[in-house]
């Protein structure tokens, strides 16, 4: 029984280290001495496999509690979301950003939810991607001049589309969420609307760039 027991852990260690290199995104080839109903079969008459040993930071990591993983992960993602903002803001001062907290924001924005560096990378691109599309389609709307009621229905079918699209095309929701921030920025007459479309794509630039 004591043997089984052993071969059991065994078996649930090496299940959920395949569980977590699938959640990490590795590939991982069997490792010798795979399990199979033979090698079981005789493990289970041999005595404990000496390869147990080689599966002790596993064992450890997983022993962790809830509440350990999740502080190791809030601390993690802080200290991203700090450098990044620290070298957002350093960065737009130095180049001579008008807006540099727009930098802090899109950086902040990339990291902030704590994902692996593949999902980063491509949020990162994303939000880039649609916020310089959606800057365009703002210049294109301020192109016009709408002014009163008309004005006000176009902000308000773009946010609806921001609504519609969040939970269904990211890339979508970020051209209409960029439309609307410009949308409203520029509603006063006093802001110029070309210099803020370039100091806001070259704010997003900076600050994506550095969250990736």
């Amino acid at each position: 029984v004591a043997r089984l027991r052993g071969v059991t852990r065994e078996l649930q260690l090496s299940f959920a280290q395949g569980v977590v290199n699938a959640q990490e995104g590795r590939r991982t080839s069997p490792p010798d001495g795979a399990w199979t109903p033979h090698s079981i079969s005789q493990q289970a008459s041999a005595g404990p496999n000496p390869a147990a040993s080689s599966r002790g930071a596993l064992s450890k990591r997983l022993s962790a509690t809830p509440r350990e993983r999740l502080s190791r992960q809030i601390l993690l993602v802080g200290l991203r979301v700090l450098v990044a903002a620290l070298l957002a803001g350093g960065v737009g001062r130095l180049l001579g950003l008008a807006h540099s907290y727009w930098a802090v924001a899109a950086a902040m924005l990339v990291v902030y939810r704590g994902l692996d560096r593949r999902q980063a990378i491509e949020k990162g691109v994303e939000r880039m991607v649609g916020t310089l599309i959606g800057l365009a389609v703002a210049a294109a709307v301020l192109a016009l001049h709408l002014t009163g009621w008309v004005f006000v229905c176009v902000f308000f079918v773009d946010v609806f589309l921001v609504d519609y699209l969040i939970s269904r095309n990211y890339v979508l929701a970020v051209i209409f969420i960029a439309t609307a921030a410009l949308l409203l920025a520029t509603a006063s007459r006093s802001v110029h609307a070309d210099s803020t479309v370039v100091a806001r794509g070259m704010d997003t630039i900076v600050g994506c760039s550095i969250g990736i």
